[in-house]
C-alpha cells in the first residue's frame, strides 16, 4: 500500500516543523555564485557525452582515413565477446584499439552503442563506488538516524564530477543534447530517496515515499582512493510518532551528472547509491535483544502480539529459518495448540519481516507459501 507522499509543509506533530525530513547538511544548494539557492529544474538532467573531434557550429569534418572493414569487424566481434564475459575492461581496450584506427562508417553505431555500454559497466563496478552508510542500523523512536553519502574514487585515475557544463562547449550526440535546461547548462545534482514501511502488530502494513533534490555548487575532484561524503541527518519524531509499529526507514540517492571524467576518458550515465536500512523501534524494546529468538518464542507463547514483529526484526540472519520454523507452528496450531486471532496475525508481519514475501496477514496464505519454499529448497538441494 502506498500512501501520498508528504508535501513541503506538512505538519509532522504538534509544534513540528514541515518540509525536508532528511537532510543533507553538506550539500550546497548554490550553483557556485552569490544569491540563495536555486530551485531544481522540474526538467531532466543533461548527461552529455563528450566528443572532443566532433565539429562545432558550421564547420566541416575533415576527411580521414578508416580501417579495414574486416580488421575492424575482427575487433568489434572480440569487444563483443569480452563483453558478453563481462571483462569489461579489456572490452574497451579492444575498442580503443578500434577508435585510433577510426571504425568505417558502417560499424560506426554498432561500436559507439557497445562503447557507451562497456563504459556504463565499468563507471560502478570498477572506477566509482557510491553507497549510503548509517551509524547505527537500530535506533529508538525519538533518536535521530545519521549517516552519510558516500562517493568513492576505486580506480586508477583522477575522478572529475564539474558542478555545471555549458552546454555550447559540451558536445554530444543528439539523443545527449535533446532536452536542455532553460540555463542552458547541464547540472549536476542529487535525488535523495527515502522509504519508510511500518510494520503494525495488527496486520496493517503500509508504506510511504518521499524524494529530494539538490543541485551542487563545487565540483567533484578525487584522487584515486579519495572520497566525497555529505551527511545525512533524519529526525524520526517527525513520523507517526504515537505508533508502536515497527518501522523500517530505507535511504538512497541517484547523481545525475553533468558529465563523468575519469582520466581522460569521459562517461555519460547516473551513479546509484547503494540503499542503507535502518529499525527504528519503539521505546523500551532493548530487553529484546537479549536472545531475540527466544524472546519472539516468549511472545508467541504469551500471545503478546506487539513484541512478535519487534523480536523477529532482531533475530540474527543464521537464525532465521529457526524462526520461520517457530512462526509456521505458530500458525498452524502446532506446539502450544491453537493461537489466537490476534498473535496468528502478528505472526504473519512477522514472517513478512523476515522473509520478504509480501502477503497479507492471511495464516494459510503463509502457510502454503512456506511449503512451497520449503519443496523448492529440498528439490535444490537434491539436485546438488
Amino acid at each position: 500500500m502506498r500512501l501520498s507522499d508528504r508535501k513541503p509543509g506538512d505538519a509532522r506533530r504538534p509544534g513540528g516543523r514541515g518540509g525536508a525530513a532528511f537532510l543533507l547538511l553538506a550539500l550546497l544548494l548554490q550553483v557556485g555564485c552569490a544569491g540563495g539557492p536555486r530551485d531544481v529544474s522540474a526538467a531532466p538532467v543533461v548527461i552529455p557525452r563528450a566528443n572532443p573531434g566532433a565539429p562545432t557550429g558550421g564547420e566541416e569534418e575533415e576527411a580521414r582515413p578508416t580501417m579495414d572493414l574486416a580488421e575492424a569487424r575482427r575487433l568489434l566481434g572480440r569487444a563483443e565477446a569480452l563483453a558478453r564475459a563481462q571483462d569489461y575492461d579489456m572490452a574497451l581496450s579492444v575498442l580503443r584499439e578500434l577508435a585510433e584506427g577510426h571504425p568505417p562508417p558502417a560499424l560506426l553505431d554498432d561500436f559507439q552503442r557497445l562503447r557507451l555500454e562497456v563504459k556504463r559497466h565499468l563507471l560502478q563496478s570498477v572506477w566509482v563506488d557510491a553507497f549510503v552508510v548509517l551509524d547505527d542500523a537500530r535506533v529508538t523512536l525519538g533518536d535521530p538516524i545519521t549517516g552519510e553519502l558516500v562517493l568513492a574514487n576505486v580506480g586508477t585515475e583522477p575522478l572529475i564530477i564539474p558542478a555545471l557544463v555549458p552546454l555550447d562547449t559540451a558536445r554530444g550526440t543528439a539523443p545527449d543534447r535533446r532536452v536542455r535546461s532553460a540555463t542552458g547548462l547541464s547540472r549536476t545534482s542529487i535525488l535523495q530517496e527515502l522509504s519508510l514501511t511500518e510494520f503494525h502488530a495488527g496486520g496493517l502494513i503500509t508504506t510511504e515515499r518521499e524524494t529530494r533534490s539538490f543541485l551542487l555548487a563545487e565540483d567533484i575532484v578525487l584522487k584515486p582512493g579519495e572520497r566525497k561524503t555529505w551527511p545525512l541527518h533524519l529526525d524520526t519524531m517527525l513520523y507517526h510518532p504515537d505508533s508502536v509499529a515497527l518501522k523500517e526507514f530505507v535511504f538512497g540517492a541517484t547523481l545525475y551528472p553533468a558529465s563523468i571524467q575519469i582520466g581522460s576518458d569521459t562517461y555519460a550515465g547516473t551513479l546509484v547509491f547503494k540503499p542503507a536500512v535502518c529499525h527504528v523501534f519503539p521505546r523500551n524494546w532493548r530487553h529484546l535483544l537479549r536472545d531475540p529468538l527466544r524472546r519472539l518464542g516468549e511472545a508467541v507463547e504469551k500471545n503478546s502480539p506487539v513484541h512478535i514483529p519487534l523480536a523477529a526484526a532482531l533475530v540474527p540472519p543464521e537464525e532465521r529459518s529457526r524462526a520461520i520454523g517457530l512462526l509456521a507452528q505458530a500458525l498452524s496450531g502446532g506446539g502450544g495448540g491453537a493461537r489466537p486471532g490476534p498473535t496468528r496475525v502478528a505472526a504473519c508481519v512477522a514472517l513478512r519481516i523476515l522473509t520478504g514475501f509480501e502477503l497479507p496477514p492471511d495464516p494459510e496464505a503463509w502457510l502454503d507459501r512456506l511449503r512451497m519454499t520449503a519443496g523448492s529448497e529440498q528439490e535444490s538441494s537434491t539436485r546438488k
